[in-house]
């Protein structure tokens, strides 16, 4: 019984091993794929060199035929049972099935090759310091087009990488050279889209595993094609300690064969000409590249407009010699614009009309590639550096929209008031009217560029409603307006009589004021004009404050260029007493605000004793006017009107005064509380910027969030609210390690503002992103959504 077993076994083992197993793993002999690449047996041709001569073979394979190994005669048997598998779809997949080995068959590609992918255009590796670099082709075989792409795989390690601009003349991009290789017509290197260095702004790099193509175009395609290449590389490691490379390195390309495979390197070829730079780009397009000048000298300056959401933007520039001659740029995102400078290390270079290739990637893979000449700055363009027509222009326009902006309350009540006011004058008057609020607007203006060219002259930072941040104008600020809402009811039915030219006083008040509480109201335009005036020169100032004027008193203008102006204005009625609570709504709201502002930056004591002063203030002046009107009223023979003049000027005395010493006071101990304030809040608040801190995240690989705002920015409190909220910074510190600093500007810092200013902005709110391969910083929208910014973060963390 035990006999019988062991014979069954042995007759199971002898039929697998003879059939089963070859079924499984078939015979290692050499595959075949050419004809050309075997002589037959019968038909050896033997070459004798030419003396001092010697024959060139182009394939290795020739001379089996010389060798009597049967496994190579196999082969070349093999190789009719290869021709005959070409008879139709199932005779190939038949031969196809029959090489495959089962066993290896998910290993293949990864520990064993692929037998049925050919080495056709696929060169051996070689090995440099922290590199390997071979050549590679798109086409396993030339076929009937001449032109076709080949490559240069380079795959790093040690987290090295490969310098992809020029930054010496011994530290240069790759350099590929192709000029030994035969029936080679010609060639061009397509380089990709490189990447930022961590700590060298003005080298860019590759690195991991890419591709460099060549598109080739061979002389006669019925020849091979063998290349040739000479390769300088430098390999680089941390702060751009490179070490020059060179590889010489061969391909073979044979001529079109129906029966090679494919080398299985073509989806890869795809992938990497996919995210090759364009001439024309997708999404997005370059409008404008122009060198503006000014004071510190030439910079670029480069526009484009986007077609999609911006989800991510890198950029890279070269001169004609491949080198990058400028510092990282300045990125920001408004809208559906990216605006980009580029400022040159040398500060006294020329850069109009010089050529430089810019490359740029939006969204990761939407690259694109041109070579430009930097024009100069034209004299409409309003994103300048110096002052032009465009700049002046909009600045205009800035003023004209103040004009309808209810950002600040008594800007649009007062200008009512103005128009109200003068409803039942007759033209001549009116006209008087009118002219006399252009003159008060543009005076306003004038005593703002005065204090705006005296605070530069100083050694001042400059910036927009940074007066919000001074006591002393919040407390005047306050009085005034109480002293116009208690006008309000006497402004509805006659003017008060101030003494023959109190009509003149009012209007002429009345157009200072509109400009003292309209400059926090950066409006569309008019943040752009301003913001490049406050930086800019005392020229600079001049022409943007006197456009906005301009634009501001237009309405006003366009009334006196009329026949009858007073056809415009609608008669007295029920109406302007719903206005008067109207606007006197609007100022209570707009005092409301102005003793908030004093709040948040002195004591809940400070705004109580304002409180007080102001409603003591506002009672003092009604007794003040009924006594005037009661002075009016007085027809007694034994009162000279000497007297009453007298009484009149007295009583405007003591008004004045009781508010001048208020106001005084106050502030004096408002000034003191508020730096008492900021000494504090300096201790528990971050109010400047730590560079240091910033530079230390970023070299523990952490991307950094900051925001500079202030207690009086309503944007800001909204972005807190919806985007920056508790809940949105723990997820983002959680997934991606970011850091978030919040810088507070309610309390006037220069240093704060100049920082603001590098990026040409004076507003808030003022967000920028700092990530280890953006060290420079990417100024994001003053508004954005959560979705949004972790596009952008992702987009600038990676590679």
């Amino acid at each position: 019984m035990l006999r019988s077993g062991i014979t069954i076994y042995r007759l199971g083992r002898f039929v697998y091993n003879k059939y089963v197993t070859q079924k499984l793993v078939p015979a290692a002999y050499r595959q075949v794929h050419s004809e050309s690449d075997f002589d037959h047996p019968d038909e050896v041709k033997y070459q004798e060199a030419p003396a001092g001569e010697f024959v060139k073979v182009y394939n290795f394979k020739k001379f089996l035929t010389y060798s009597h190994n049967p496994d190579e005669r196999k082969a070349i048997e093999n190789f009719q049972e290869l021709q005959d598998s070409k008879g139709g779809i199932y005779a190939q997949l038949n031969y196809a099935m029959s090489h495959i080995e089962w066993k290896k068959l998910f290993l293949y590609g990864e520990k064993y090759k692929n037998p049925l992918l050919s080495d056709y255009g696929v060169g051996q590796f070689a090995e440099g310091e922290h590199l390997e670099v071979r050549l590679l082709s798109d086409a396993t075989t030339i076929d009937s087009q001449p032109e076709f792409y080949v490559g240069v795989q380079i795959i790093t390690h040690d987290n090295s990488f490969i310098l992809a601009n020029n930054v010496s003349p011994n530290l240069l991009k790759p350099q590929i050279d192709l000029r030994w290789s035969e029936n080679l017509a010609g060639y061009e290197v397509i380089y990709p889209a490189p990447q930022n260095t961590v700590a060298v702004p003005f080298a860019y790099k590759y690195f991991g595993n890419f591709l460099i193509p060549i598109k080739v175009k061979v002389k006669n395609p019925e020849e091979p094609l063998l290349l040739q290449a000479k390769i300088d590389l430098n390999s680089c490691t941390g702060e751009l300690f490179c070490l020059p490379e060179t590889f010489r390195l061969a391909l073979m390309v044979l001529p079109g064969q129906d029966y090679a495979y494919a080398n299985g390197y073509q989806n890869y070829f795809q992938q990497q000409l996919n995210i090759l730079p364009e001439k024309e780009a997708q999404y997005f397009e370059l409008t404008k590249f122009v060198a503006d000048k000014d004071s510190s000298g030439e910079s670029l300056r480069l526009e484009f407009l986007t077609h999609k959401k911006t989800e991510g933007f890198k950029i890279f520039i070269e001169d004609k010699d491949g080198y990058n001659t400028f510092s990282a740029p300045y990125i920001s995102i408004l809208d559906n614009k990216i605006f980009v400078r580029f400022e040159p290390t040398d500060k006294n270079a020329a850069l109009a009309d010089s050529e430089y290739v810019i490359t740029a990637v939006f969204n990761g893979n939407d690259a694109y590639r041109t070579t430009r000449l930097a024009a100069k700055a034209s004299l409409f363009d309003t994103q300048a550096q110096s002052l032009n027509l465009g700049l002046l222009f909009i600045a205009f326009i800035g003023g004209v929209i103040l004009n309808f902006m209810p950002c600040v309350f008594p800007v649009l009540s007062l200008k009512i008031i103005a128009l109200s006011r003068a409803g039942g004058q007759k033209k001549r008057k009116l006209k008087k009217s009118l002219l006399l609020t252009v003159t008060g607007i543009f005076s306003g203006f004038t005593l703002l560029i005065l204090m705006l060219c005296g605070a530069k002259f100083a050694g001042y930072s400059l910036g927009w409603g940074m007066q919000y941040q001074n006591m002393t104008f919040l407390v005047v600020m306050a009085f005034l307006l109480a002293a116009f809402m208690a006008l309000l009811p006497e402004l509805q039915s006659k003017l008060p009589n101030f003494g023959s030219s109190s009509e003149n006083k009012l209007d002429f008040v009345i157009g200072n004021l509109i400009v003292l509480l309209s400059t926090p109201c950066t409006g569309p335009y008019l943040a752009t004009a301003v913001g490049f005036a406050l930086v800019g020169g005392y020229g600079d100032i001049i022409g943007i404050l006197y456009a906005v004027a301009l634009g501001l008193s237009l309405p006003y203008i366009m009334a006196l260029c009329l026949k009858n102006p007073e056809a415009l204005l609608p008669s007295s009625g029920k109406w302007l007493g719903r206005l008067q609570k109207a606007m006197q709504t609007m100022l209570v709201l707009t005092i409301l605000w102005f003793l908030t502002l004093v709040y948040n930056q002195t004591n809940i004591w400070c705004v109580l004793l304002l409180t007080a002063a102001l409603l003591i203030f506002m009672g003092l002046f009604a007794l003040y006017q009924k006594f005037r009107d009661y002075l009016n009223g007085v027809f007694d023979e034994n009162v000279s009107l000497e007297t009453l003049e007298r009484l009149r000027k007295i009583s405007t005395l003591l008004i004045i005064g009781f508010a001048a010493v208020c106001v005084s006071g106050i502030s004096v101990y408002a000034e003191k509380t508020h730096l008492q304030n900021m000494i504090k809040y300096a201790q528990t608040h971050k109010t400047a910027i730590d560079k240091t801190l910033i530079a230390e995240k970023l070299a523990e690989g952490k991307p950094v969030l900051l925001e500079i705002g202030a207690d009086w920015c309503l944007t800001c409190r909204y972005n807190g609210a919806v985007t920056l909220n508790d809940f949105n910074l723990q997820r983002w510190k959680e997934m991606y390690q970011l850091e978030f600093i919040r810088v507070d500007w309610t309390n006037y810092n220069k240093e704060v503002l100049d920082f603001m200013g590098k990026y040409g902005r004076k507003g808030l709110p003022f967000y920028i992103l700092y990530t280890p391969l953006l060290r420079d910083g990417f100024v994001l929208p003053e508004m954005f959504k959560r979705d949004d910014f972790e596009s952008l973060l992702l987009s600038a963390m990676t590679h």
